[in-house]
């Protein structure tokens, strides 16, 4: 069978058992208004599914506060501003932007709140002057909780210069999100899992997930193991039988399959659909570990039965890109 492909290239050869990805990490964005969250809940947040047959989902741990801030005091505050007289860091009354500052102090109780500040005219005071946009939520606020910003954090010099300002919206009984922790990397994967919700409210916070190579890439195929259907994607390569046939899983289950120079068919057909530069598209009736036999699909730079050196990285004029998870 010529020079045969190392069994890295196949998914069950990697510790997972499978070709595609783990879950690495969960970020959120958007504004974050969800409530009804119960930290370290194990049932609230489900991932979907892995892509690839036999993959395991993935799982994860919310967490979530108590008291988190939701709304201020109509983003105004109080308190005086340094006169553009008074020399010192960012001290001036035109506009000036302060990010990501931690309180002073919150009379009526409160930790850990974050936020940004933005003076938006020439005057001496802080009300009506400011915009104020919390960017971490904290815990233990309560709707009449009074935050103090230190006026030297805004370039002041003295306690007359703090901004102060109220909550007027906070999480009571139940949590708001402030992260996810990923207790089960899962496998299988070869795009981002979505996530669904049970009991607490979203609202327009959005969890994104991002993978990570479990192993070596895995070539990906597509095919039929079973009936008539040609799954063209959660597909992985078992082993090789021989340079142009395979054992392959799909959802119908398992099977030695030919490559064909078109889409598969019938039963215990495959397909590895490789690109050249421009994105064109041809099937691999023949794959060694140095080279591709091609048969064009929409690709026009290489002849049929041309044999050409193969990648998993970018396709160039004379190499083409082998698809893989």
């Amino acid at each position: 069978m010529g020079r045969p492909l190392h069994k890295k290239y196949f998914g069950f050869y990697g510790a997972s058992g499978l070709g595609g990805e783990l879950v690495s990490t969960v970020a959120f964005t958007g504004a974050n208004n969800s409530s009804g969250f119960t930290n370290g809940s194990t049932t609230q947040v489900t991932a979907s599914a892995p892509q690839i047959a036999g993959g395991v989902t993935a799982t994860v741990t919310v967490q979530s506060v108590v008291g988190a801030i939701l709304q201020l005091t109509a983003n105004t505050g109080s308190g005086s501003i340094l006169g553009a007289t008074v020399t010192g860091t960012g001290v001036s009354t035109t506009t000036t932007s302060f990010t990501n500052l931690q309180q002073k102090s919150a009379t009526g109780g409160g930790t850990g709140g974050v936020f940004n500040i933005t003076r938006t005219a020439s005057t001496t005071t802080y009300t009506g002057n400011v915009t104020i946009t919390c960017v971490t939520p904290g815990t233990g606020y309560t709707t009449s909780s009074v935050v103090t910003i230190d006026g030297a954090l805004l370039g002041g010099v003295t306690s007359t210069n703090d901004l102060t300002f109220t909550v007027t919206g906070s999480v009571s009984t139940a949590g708001t999100i402030t992260g996810f922790t990923v207790t089960n990397v899962g496998s299988g994967y070869t795009s981002a899992p979505t996530f669904s919700y049970t009991t607490g409210t979203i609202g327009t916070l959005t969890a994104t997930a991002s993978l990570t190579n479990s192993q070596q890439d895995a070539i990906v195929c597509q095919g039929i193991t079973s009936g008539s259907t040609n799954r063209t994607s959660g597909n992985d390569i078992i082993k090789q039988v021989s340079t142009r046939r395979y054992k392959i899983q799909t959802q119908d289950g398992t099977a030695i399959c030919t490559l064909k120079a078109s889409a598969p068919s019938v039963a215990g057909e495959m397909a590895i659909v490789a690109t050249d530069a421009s994105s064109g598209t041809y099937y691999v009736t023949k794959l060694t570990k140095n080279t591709a036999t091609l048969t064009r699909g929409t690709g026009t730079i290489y002849t049929d039965g041309a044999s050409v050196p193969w990648t998993f990285g970018t396709a160039t004029a004379t190499i083409a890109k082998i698809p893989s998870a």
